[in-house]
């Protein structure tokens, strides 16, 4: 009888003590759908902090070329290339406000396009092209932009000048802004800059 008595107080033996495999199986579930639930949010807040960060890289490099091209075509004195009324072209030349520079404007294509601003001194007349390009937006992985003409909207000239009869030269700028490698590149963006700016020296 004493060895009885010891066998029901002897807390090992309950039965209900632990944790049955039901129980077990059911908290690995809802452990693993909150880990599932948490992971799909994480992720869906990074891929838009990241597709936000590459639109807002692609604006601060549209946003700066289009602020220098604003400022000095505004105050050229004369048009050059294009010419007046004809096609367009991926070039824009013409003189600074006091004429004693030929400022240059182009698009050209090595890896990623790039627009680039160049000058030539105008001391021994005007040059038929100029030098000392360099680049105005950025090339690289990291920020970098891709810039052209007419791929997101085809038929379109990157520079053209039109004139009405006793008006001011009127130049027109289509620039397609788009981040470097975009093509496979799981975030992407782009920034269309289109303008109209009236040469104040032309009128």
């Amino acid at each position: 009888m004493k060895l009885y008595r010891y066998l029901r107080k002897n807390p090992y033996n309950n039965k209900s003590a632990g944790f049955t495999l039901i129980e077990l199986l059911l908290v690995v579930s809802l452990l693993a759908i909150s880990v599932g639930v948490t992971g799909d949010v994480i992720a869906s807040l990074v891929r838009s902090y990241t597709k936000t960060q590459v639109q807002n890289e692609i604006e601060q490099n549209a946003n700066f070329a289009s602020f220098k091209l604003e400022k000095e075509i505004r105050n050229a004195s004369y048009t050059i290339l294009p010419y007046v009324n004809g096609s367009g072209a991926s070039t824009l030349f013409f003189l600074n406000s006091d004429a004693t520079k030929l400022i240059c404007y182009r698009v050209t294509y090595s890896g990623a396009g790039v627009l680039q601003r160049g000058w030539a001194s105008t001391s021994g007349g005007i040059p038929g092209a100029c030098s000392n390009y360099t680049n105005v937006t950025n090339t690289s992985l990291v920020g970098g932009v891709n810039v052209t003409c007419n791929t997101l909207v085809p038929g379109n000239d990157c520079f053209k000048i039109t004139k009405a009869a006793g008006g001011p030269d009127v130049v027109k700028i289509h620039l397609e802004f788009t981040q470097v490698g975009a093509f496979g590149v799981s975030q992407t963006g782009s920034v269309i800059f289109d303008n109209t700016l009236v040469v104040r020296g032309t009128y």
